[in-house]
């Protein structure tokens, strides 16, 4: 399989930084691509995989960012799954929740 170098991408910030994601870069069998696809990317981490030694040489990763070298952070997925679940419920935050206690509490005793 021939493999080509990563993209070159002159922005790669896609999203302003206190908005949820809703598009990222494309990564497919030989890494990142320029394009971008709608949606949160799930959460993972790239597992880099050692060089074959050589007898004089170190040890060296490859960094190559290939979807074969993607594992899954299962946990972080099913937590992001459950807090938008909650945040489009329509049950108000416990902030919201506090506050308006709070607000009660400081009228009735007024």
């Amino acid at each position: 399989m021939e493999v080509v170098a990563d993209a070159l991408i002159d922005n790669p910030i896609l999203e302003g930084p206190y908005d949820p994601p809703t598009r990222h870069w494309r990564f497919d069998d030989t890494g990142i691509t320029d394009e971008f696809v709608e949606g949160r990317r799930s959460s993972g981490h790239f597992v880099p995989a050692p060089q074959p030694r050589q007898q004089s040489a170190q040890l060296a990763l490859e960094t190559s960012w290939t979807l074969d070298r993607l594992k899954p952070n299962d946990l972080v997925n099913q937590l992001r799954t459950w807090l938008e679940a909650v945040a489009t419920s329509g049950a108000p935050s416990p902030d919201e929740h506090d506050a308006g206690t709070n607000r009660s509490a400081i009228r009735d005793n007024h």
